[in-house]
Parts: structure tokens; sequence; C-alpha cells
């Protein structure tokens, strides 16, 4: 039997007397109406029977306990033993007062409260007021007038949450640790061990003993898959309802939910309703159904299946899981985008911590009291992230979800140190059959989703040469390349999500081996550098700008500079047919920012080559081909010259859209501007160039 403190107060009452004592004086002697006294006799009458002890009730005469003097005793004795609570304590007297005024929704009087704690009325009234700050957190108040008594005022949904953080936040430590971490069936012993918990005599254990028997009995597959925090949670829900309804509160609040439908967590929740009413004989109202039925669809699972998010949409959860990783720092959020642990995590949580906040279910975290401690930078920046949900849903986190959250980002961050301690940086080639500048195209997409110790190059088909694959741990490439010595990533030009993602998965599987090592002795060093530094020379001050008839079609523009950059009639047609073959391919017209770009690696030239050519008579090219440009960029290197030559052209093209001043220096024909800004993008690869030597 369940020997709450009302309860002691009747079994004491009675046992010190030798004759009957009606249930009148009984409710006067503790404070409370003669209705709940008769309630707790219906209870105390089965209890007794455990004792081999027997309640007897005769009208007008009262009610006394029958049977033998040895189980009488031993009923004196456990009451007197389990009154031994140190009611002396403030702070165990509130918490036990607490529990006293959610459990049942009567008045109670003062002196209830004060012979229930042995304090004074006004020791009481004192408590009340701090009780009462306490209480107002979870939008509930107290009625308290002389004659009435005191009672709860407020939602039954606020009850409940009060209720849930009650129980919750005073289990002792190391006992919900153990339900936590250890298999179910620990965890029920745990929940059935209130030796060890401080809320001993507060939840109705019998109750509770039938509920987890219940619970065991069904077996129900979704309860197999909860997360233990929310397989407790639903325990202890389901008790605290049980108990209530047992006692007579059997309350329809409009606020809770009562607009069920049939889904796939309907059959469970309808099979736990069942199975409770049967085994407590009590009829649960449809407003608990529903309650029960949203706590389920609110739990944490131990296991994630994409098919069960349809609710929200695994699109609409992976926008809200890549907003709240774009709140953390720039490095770490593209280092999380890839963290698969992170991402599935999330996509778990996520929709039922959703589901919870929506509708102000409450949710306990263990754990939050230690995260904020121990890790406080990580709880800030998931309280800064989760107001991403809160726009989403419309409501505020509370502190015990961000907990949860900061519980998956401190992993992920945990897991980004320990990667960060042990990588190196990744070499990737792009090849693309469309044209340099489509290459460059896809490297700087891709480039935005990576590290910054990733290096990319650009590179042509033909340039895979032994001596670059030596170099580059893995190739990027729309082509189906036929080289089996070198590891290829096959993607779409576009770059979809997917490429994005085994992009990611190789560089973070080369990060994890050894770098390929180059044997370059420092002499051959010295002529590389040499080389592309004459190379850089000698292409900025061969620069120059050439105006055309602003009604030149693209194949004249293309055919009057191929004359210009090369010495011969022979030379002059073969890199207008590789200009146009390329353009072919994919054109390099650009009207939305008002330029051409033509390219190509020929063998109609010795060196490296820019040029531009602007109308002459107008601010843009007028035929139907060129039509609204202002400038025609001509960039042209030499077949089978190496890849620092193509790596200059794509810094060139680069140049284009990471240079702003680049363009306006071009439409002005103004020649020193346009190689000074060159310079400098070429500076900045000729630096990287000289770092990645040392």
């Amino acid at each position: 039997m369940e020997l709450t403190p009302r309860i002691k107060q009747i079994l004491q009452f009675v046992l010190e007397k030798n004759e009957p004592v009606l249930e009148q004086d009984i409710a006067q002697h503790i404070g409370v109406s003669k209705r709940t006294v008769q309630r707790e006799f219906d209870y105390i009458a089965a209890g007794l029977v455990d004792y081999d002890l027997s309640l007897c009730k005769k009208k007008n005469i009262g009610v006394w306990i029958d049977g033998d003097a040895v189980n009488l005793n031993r009923l004196r004795k456990e009451v007197t033993e389990t009154q031994n609570n140190n009611f002396s304590d403030k702070n165990t007297r509130r918490k036990y007062l607490i529990y006293e005024l959610l459990r049942e929704k009567i008045p109670k009087k003062l002196f209830y409260f004060s012979n229930l704690f042995g304090v004074s009325e006004a020791t009481i009234s004192h408590d009340l007021d701090v009780v009462e700050k306490k209480l107002a957190g979870y939008r509930l108040s107290l009625i308290r007038k002389p004659g009435f008594g005191v009672i709860v005022d407020g939602k039954e949904k606020d009850i409940r949450t009060a209720l849930h953080y009650f129980v919750n936040d005073n289990m002792d430590d190391e006992s919900m640790r153990s339900m936590f971490f250890e298999n179910r069936e620990a965890l029920l012993r745990a929940m059935k061990n209130y030796n060890s918990v401080k809320v001993y005599g507060l939840l109705n254990s019998s109750v509770v003993d039938r509920v987890i028997q219940v619970f065991e009995d069904i077996d129900e597959n979704r309860f197999n898959h909860m997360a233990e925090d929310s397989y407790i949670g639903l325990l202890i829900h389901t008790a605290i309802a049980v108990d209530r309804i047992m006692k007579g509160n059997v309350i329809e609040d409009t606020d809770l939910p009562v607009n069920v439908q049939f889904d796939d967590d309907y059959p469970a929740a309808a099979h736990l309703i069942e199975a409770l009413e049967s085994e407590f004989d009590i009829k649960l109202p449809k407003s608990e159904f529903s309650n029960i039925l949203l706590y389920i669809k609110g739990s944490k699972q131990n296991r994630y299946n994409m098919e069960d998010d349809e609710e929200l949409g695994a699109e609409k959860l992976l926008d809200i899981i890549d907003k709240l990783i774009g709140v953390f720092d720039a490095t770490d959020a593209c280092e999380m985008r890839q963290d698969d642990e992170l991402i599935y995590g999330l996509m778990m949580d996520l929709q039922p911590a959703i589901i919870r906040i929506e509708n102000e279910l409450y949710v306990y975290n263990p754990l939050e009291a230690q995260i904020k401690s121990e890790y406080p930078e990580v709880f800030a920046q998931c309280r800064q992230a989760a107001y991403v949900i809160e726009k989403a849903t419309g409501h505020k986190v509370p502190d015990s979800e961000v907990g949860y959250l900061a519980i998956h980002f401190g992993a992920a961050m945990e897991r980004i140190h320990e990667r960060k301690r042990r990588r190196r940086p990744v070499e990737i080639g792009i090849v693309c059959a469309g044209g340099l500048g489509v290459a460059r195209l896809m490297s700087t997409k891709i480039r935005g989703f990576l590290r910054e110790d990733v290096t990319i190059k650009t590179y042509w088909s033909d340039e895979i040469t032994p001596y670059v694959a030596s170099k580059t741990d893995f190739f990027v490439s729309g082509l189906v390349l036929d080289n089996p010595d070198i590891d290829i990533v096959k993607v779409s030009p576009l770059i979809n999500a997917n490429d994005i993602m085994a992009i990611r998965l190789k560089v973070d599987e080369y990060s994890r081996m050894p770098s390929k090592q180059e044997d370059i002795d420092f002499n051959e060093q010295l002529s590389q550098i040499n080389e592309i530094v004459s190379k850089i020379k000698r292409l900025t001050k061969n620069y120059s700008n050439y105006r055309a008839d602003s009604a030149s079609t693209m194949e004249q523009l293309v055919e009057r500079m191929s004359y210009v950059i090369t010495d011969s009639m022979a030379a002059a047609d073969t890199l207008k047919n590789d200009i146009m073959k390329r353009e072919r391919v994919m054109t390099q017209v650009f009207p939305e920012l008002d330029f051409a770009l033509f390219h190509c690696k020929t063998k109609a030239v010795n060196s490296i080559v820019f040029k531009t050519m602007t109308p002459e008579d107008g601010a843009c090219f007028t035929d139907e081909s060129m039509k609204n440009i202002k400038a025609a960029v001509f960039l042209a290197a030499p077949m089978d010259k190496g890849e620092t030559d193509t790596e200059i052209m794509g810094r060139i093209s680069s140049a284009f859209v990471e240079e702003e001043g680049l363009l306006p220096s071009i439409f002005e024909e103004n020649v020193e501007e346009t190689r000074r800004i060159i310079k400098k993008a070429l500076k900045t690869y000729f630096n990287e160039y000289i770092s990645k030597m040392q």
C-alpha cells in the first residue's frame, strides 16, 4: 500500500483510537472534506489486505481497522517509520507542499498542511508565498481565501507540465542516470525502486507498478523504440493521469487536444488506453487519449527512418537543420554539414521536438544543468540557434530542448576538433569538357561547401599527366575519364546536392590518409618559380585592348583577334577554329555581366595570351550573337605546357567575378588599371604557389 502523507495521517488517527471514529471527525482533524476521506478509505481498504487486516464501517458508529494484534502493530510501525521525513527543512517541505497542491485540484486549508508537515500555519503561509512564485513559472497561481482554503488555479495542461517537472526534477541523479543508460529491464526495476529516489511517497507506487506492468504486457513496438527519457516521461505521465482520475479528478480541459486522427501512432495510443482502462477499471476521457497520443508523437526515438517524417517533411527538416548549422562559425558549419552523425541525429530528434514545442509539451532533460555548467559556450550558441525553430513554430524553445540541441552540436564540435587534430590538406582537380570557364564555375560552387584547407585546381582532360595525378588526391569531372590510375567523382556540370555530398565524403576520406609526396629538389623548384614569374610578366606586359566595329558578329570578332594574336594565317585559322569549337560545346557569352569570354588551349600559340576587344562606335556590340556585350575577352594557352598555364587562365577567369574593378576598367579601355588588377590576382596565385613549396 502506498503510504502517502494523507493516508498516513488517516491511519495514524484511526490506529490511535481504541474505538470507531466518524469520517467527519477524521476530515476535521486533517483539514479535508469528508468526501476526500471516503475516497481514501476505498484505497486503504484494498491496501489492508496485504497486512491481513480489514477496514470496517458502520453507519452512525464510525470506521475502525480489524485484525490480529501482531498485524496491527506491524502497520503501526510502518506508519510511524515513514513519518520520519525531515519537514523541518524548508526546501524538502516546500517540495512536498507543491506536490500536494498539484496532485488534486481541491481546496485544502492551512490547518491540513500544518498538521501534515508538523509546522505552524504561519510557516505554511510563508511557504505558500515562495511556492506561488515557483508555480508562476508554469502559468499557475494560488487561490487563497480564509474559510475556503488553498487551491491551484490554472489550465490542466499547465498543471500537468508542473507535475512532470516536479517529479523529474526531484529524482536522485544516480538513479536517473541508471534509468537512462542501462537496459529497459533495469529501467523498469529502477522505476519500481522508489527507496532510491527523492520523490518516495509522492507518486502512488501501487499505481506506478501496475502502469509499468501494463507497458510490459502490451509490448508495443512504438514504445520499444522510444529513447529512455521519453519512455520514463510517458510512464510518469500515465501514472499521474491514472492516479488523478482514480481520485475523481477527471477534467476535460478545453486546452487539451481532443481532435485525434488515425495515423501510425494511433494504434499504439489506443492499445495503451484499452489496457489501462481494463487494468484500473476506469474510463479515460477523450482528452486523455489525445494527450497520450500527442505525447507519443512528441517522444524522442532511438532510431531514425526517413519515412517517419511525413508530417513535417524531410525537406523542411533538412532546411531547418541547415539554418541551425548556419548559426555557427562558417568553418565549423562547413564541417557540420559533412557530419552524418549530426545530421541523422537531428533528423531523428527534431520532428518530435517541434511537435512538443508547438503543443507546449514538457520534456525533462536530466543533463540540462550539467550542460549549462560545463559547456556554457555551446549552450549559448544553441540558444541562438533555437531562434530558427522559434521562427518556424511561433513558440519559445525551452531550455530543456536547447539542452538536447547542445548535446548534438557539442558532440559534433568534439568530432570536428578531433578531425582537425589528425587531418591534412586535400588537393582536388576539376575536369570539364565544357571549357575552362565552366570548370571554374564548378570550382567556385564547390569551394563554398568545403573546408579552407582544400585546394581546387582546374584541368583539361589531356592535362591529367602522371605528374598532375601524383600531386592530386582525386578529380571531379562531368566526363567519364579513361584512366584507372586516378580517383574520380563523377558529377553533373550543374553540381547538385548529391554531388556536393559525394565530394565532401571523398575530402573527409583523403584528409585522414597520408599525403602524396613529391620528390622535387631545390633547383627544380627554382626553375618552376622562374617559369611562373616569366609567364606572369609576359602576359601582363603584352596585354592590350583592340577596337572593333560594334556591328561585328561573334565569328568576325574571333577571326580578327586570331590574326592579332598569331603570326601566320595558318595559326590564325587554327586559333579561330579552336575557339569556335569550344564555344559550340558551351557558350561563354555572359549578358548578365556584359562580357564574353573566349578561351581555349591551342597549338596556335607558344605562350599564354590575354587580350580584350571593345566596340569602337558605341557602348555595346549590336549583332544578335553579341547583343548588349560591352567587351570580348580572349585567353589562349599553348597545348601541353603544364598546369600553371591552366591555373593562370583560371585565376584571370575568376577575377572577372571576384575583382570588382576589372570589368569596368576593360569597358572604359583603361589598359593600365586592367594590368594592375590582373597582376593583383596573379600575385595571390604566385604567393600560394610559393607557400606550398615550403
